[in-house]
């Protein structure tokens, strides 16, 4: 049987629904967010037992319900919406008391289900953060295993934008979900039983149980996935001077800005905590300790507090480290942290620069080049060698949702790199990031650079600040008539970018969405041609075009590829 992961288009409740769905007997989704593909479920999971979706009446309820389903030997899963769980302690209490390991899927807005997963806490259970589609797929098996095993529940926080971000997810194959999760029948027992086929481990206290459990369980998924997953992850390498810090999406947030700060010549790293509880804080101490300054990247502001959550978390790890707490390793030195918080939901790059002067005002120059101002960075440093980022501006965020899995579609099969879209919206307007990489694209945060622009209308282009972060040589590609605006004209005159102008055939509604789709695509595989491995074929992105999105498409993308 062949183990290999195969590529799908998810967004995040799309991984969750592809996850869940192959491997529990009974999914109750007490979330307010109505699942959008609610076909995709399975009727039946990879054992042949029926996969039974149910509406529950309030989240208090249906985690009564699935303590008595978990007992009788049914593997259970609950979705429910993050601010729902705090009216449901004394239920997730019992939950823990009872050894009951299923695994609790919570829901939010950015920043608020980080909040939310900071009131549980306290409870006794183990708390996921997960970044992305690819994230939320990995970490609902991963629970999975890590919950039966420790007999302990888990709660995966998935913190979900108000768009649709899609990501080109490597899935593990049924055969290869199976091996690793094992059947429902010999895994999913009641908890008496299954303490007792814990064997040694049975003997270990609760709460020291679950780490064991969560590192087997990153261990074994690697060979089924490609992938490495681990409670503390970095990027760059330990020489980095600051150290960008965070958990969950601001983790994945501080791993994609110190990937373009890097490229930009600072002297900077990333570094990602995955899992809240437990709380990995030796593992956190020894990822930091070299750095001079931390800067803490989090979602969650607490007014009166001494710092945020996060950093007063990291603080607490360092005192303990000074101190010469077992297990914990030695360190003579504090670096300087500082908390940078953010309200509005997401971060920014211009978010860390305001985190990084700070850093700077308050104490000795601790970066050797400075460069953070996007137009600076775009003109005076060389573009990225693994990811190229194009920005497709549209009139209307719908334009932009449907697009984005059209446009990912056709870029990934075409060019056979990773892909991923992000939408928001910008006033009465809307931009659609696509992040095309030869390893995980990060799309979740606004880029500094771009090496691509694509303008549903050259009116879109009267303000310069979506192409303040254009990079010298890049591609803008303007669909429709008119003359570009005097400001936009002049700034790609200063990049010296390549400007194309391209007119679609007659075409309305979904059609002309299409269309416009295929110009943004081989504009996109156009730009990716700086980072494949293989040269991208003209003729091979007209026949993916044409196949996806219709044969009037096939000429348009190879028009757009220039």
């Amino acid at each position: 049987m062949s183990t290999a992961p195969r590529v799908r288009i998810l967004d995040e409740l799309d991984a969750i629904i592809h996850a869940e769905g192959r491997i529990s007997d009974r999914v109750h989704w007490a979330s307010k967010v109505e699942e959008p593909v609610a076909s995709r479920w399975p009727d039946k999971n990879l054992w042949g037992g029926a996969c039974q979706v149910s509406r529950g009446p309030s989240t208090p309820a249906v985690l009564a319900t699935a303590r008595g389903e978990q007992a009788a030997g049914k593997r259970v899963a609950v979705v429910a919406d993050a601010r729902s769980l705090l009216g449901a302690r004394d239920e997730i209490e019992a939950l823990v008391k009872g050894g009951v390991g299923i695994v609790v899927h919570a829901l939010g807005r950015l920043g608020e289900a980080g909040r939310e997963a900071l009131a549980l806490s306290d409870l006794g259970v183990g708390v996921l953060l997960s970044a992305g589609p690819e994230d939320a797929h990995d970490l609902t098996l991963l629970a999975r295993r890590a919950a039966e095993d420790s007999g302990t529940p888990i709660v995966v926080v998935h913190e979900v934008s108000g768009e649709r971000s899609l990501e080109t997810v490597h899935v593990a194959s049924d055969e290869g979900i199976a091996d690793y999760v094992g059947s429902p029948a010999l895994r999913a027992k009641p908890p008496a039983e299954s303490a007792r086929s814990l064997a040694s481990v049975a003997r270990l206290k609760h709460e020291d149980r679950i780490p064991f459990a969560l590192g087997s369980a990153m261990r074994d998924l690697e060979p089924h996935t490609g992938r490495r997953h681990d409670v503390v992850e970095r990027v760059a390498r330990d020489d980095a001077e600051i150290v960008l810090f965070g958990a969950g999406a601001s983790g994945d947030a501080a791993l994609a800005v110190a990937e373009q700060l890097r490229d930009a010549g600072a002297s900077v790293a990333g570094v990602r905590l995955t899992a809240l509880r437990p709380y990995p804080g030796p593992r956190v101490v020894k990822a930091l300790s070299r750095a001079l300054a931390v800067c803490v990247l989090e979602f969650v502001h607490e007014p009166l507090a001494q710092s945020g959550p996060l950093a007063t978390e990291l603080k607490a790890s360092f005192a303990d480290a000074m101190t010469w707490a077992t297990g914990y390793p030695g360190v003579g030195r504090l670096p300087r942290i500082v908390s940078c918080a953010t309200e509005e939901g997401e971060i920014e790059a211009a978010h860390v620069a305001l985190a990084l002067a700070t850093i700077l005002e308050q104490g000795e120059r601790v970066v050797r080049t400075l460069a953070f101002v996007p137009g600076a960075v775009a003109a005076a440093h060389p573009r990225a060698t693994t990811r190229v980022t194009t920005r497709i501006m549209v009139p209307s965020a719908s334009v932009g949702q449907a697009c984005a899995p059209l446009v990912c579609e056709v870029v990934a099969r075409a060019t056979g790199l990773r892909v991923a879209a992000s939408p928001r919206s910008v006033g009465d307007d809307a931009v659609l990031d696509v992040v095309v990489a030869t390893e995980r694209p990060r799309a979740g945060i606004a880029p500094l650079t771009l090496d691509a622009v694509v303008a549903h209308s050259p009116t879109l282009l009267e303000r310069t600040a979506p192409l303040t972060g254009l990079a010298v040589g890049a591609h803008v590609h303007v669909v429709g008539t008119g003359p570009l605006p005097p400001s936009s004209a002049l700034l790609c005159d200063d990049r010296g970018a390549k400007v194309a102008r391209g007119a679609l055939p007659p075409a309305t509604g979904e059609e002309a969405t299409r269309l416009f789709a295929a110009a943004a695509s081989g504009v996109v595989c156009a730009a990716a041609a700086r980072i494949a491995r293989a040269p991208i074929d003209p003729a091979e992105v007209a026949r993916v075009a044409a196949e996806i999105l219709g044969a009037a498409a096939g000429p348009v993308a190879r028009a757009a590829m220039g």
